[in-house]
């Protein structure tokens, strides 16, 4: 992938990136129980999307990187 569309792809997640985490919020709070309130769920999940979305655009993805998140 070239820097350019690395760097568009990027963009485009990011900006996308609070769908994302709430819709992976809807998912957990569909079929499980958390402990903390629903916006603290959501600021975790928004920063595990900013991890993924780098780990993701890395020329050589990390696969330790991805297991952690």
């Amino acid at each position: 992938m070239s820097s350019n569309a690395r760097t568009e792809l990027r963009l485009l997640l990011l900006s996308r990136r609070d769908v994302i985490a709430s819709r992976w919020h809807e998912a957990i709070d569909r079929t499980g129980f958390v402990g903390l309130s629903s916006g603290e769920v959501r600021q975790r999940l928004v920063t595990l999307v900013d991890q993924v979305i780098t780990v993701l655009l890395k020329e050589t993805p990390d696969p330790s990187a991805a297991r952690e998140i």
